[in-house]
């Protein structure tokens, strides 16, 4: 007959099982490099949803918007849901055909990094099989056209999304631009 654990040594190994398994979740969780798949459909991503913010498409840009969005800016404040989200372009960016704004990714700046719920059920077949999630950081640079002018760059600013992946889709959920720095002109 083996003797029973004592509370201490249960305690002592699911402390060891906890550490491991938050070390292999750090490791797991880091930033997902350029080659990976993960960040090339993110950066697919980013490049169809900023042709449709760019294009003032709003429907094609608000079918990238979860339900729950919250968009975070500098200086314009918390937008919260797509209707929202809608009216602000509608209002703002895409009032003014005369005027037009056009954000453009500053490529070698793009990071991404898995979210992952390792305490949550396994996708079966899954490449990512335990990723619910998705940051997405960078910098972009943007234009300004006004009528009868070239386009010229106007400013810069940071960006950081977070996608969810959802029944197979992704969305976005939460979206911060700030830092915005006027381009300096000589």
């Amino acid at each position: 007959m083996k003797p029973a654990r004592s509370l201490l040594d249960r305690q002592v190994l699911l402390l060891c099982c906890l550490l491991f398994a938050n070390r292999a979740t750090a490791q797991a969780g880091s930033e997902a490099p350029a080659s990976s798949e993960l960040f090339k459909e993110l950066a697919a991503l980013d490049g169809v949803v900023f042709e449709a913010y760019n294009s003032c498409d709003l429907e094609k840009y608000k079918s990238y918007l979860a339900d729950d969005v919250e968009f975070y800016h500098d200086k314009g404040g918390l937008v919260r849901t797509p209707k929202n989200v809608m009216k602000l372009m509608a209002d703002g960016l895409c009032a003014d055909a005369s005027t037009r704004y056009r954000r453009e990714l500053v490529p070698e700046s793009l990071k991404v990094y898995p979210l992952n719920n390792y305490r949550g059920a396994a996708r079966a077949g899954a490449a990512l099989p335990y990723l619910y999630g998705a940051v997405q950081t960078g910098t972009h640079l943007i234009h300004l056209t006004e009528k009868g002018q070239k386009e010229k760059p106007v400013a810069t600013a940071q960006f950081t999304v977070f996608w969810q992946y959802k029944n197979g889709k992704w969305k976005m959920s939460r979206i911060l631009s700030y830092d915005h720095q006027d381009v300096k002109r000589d």
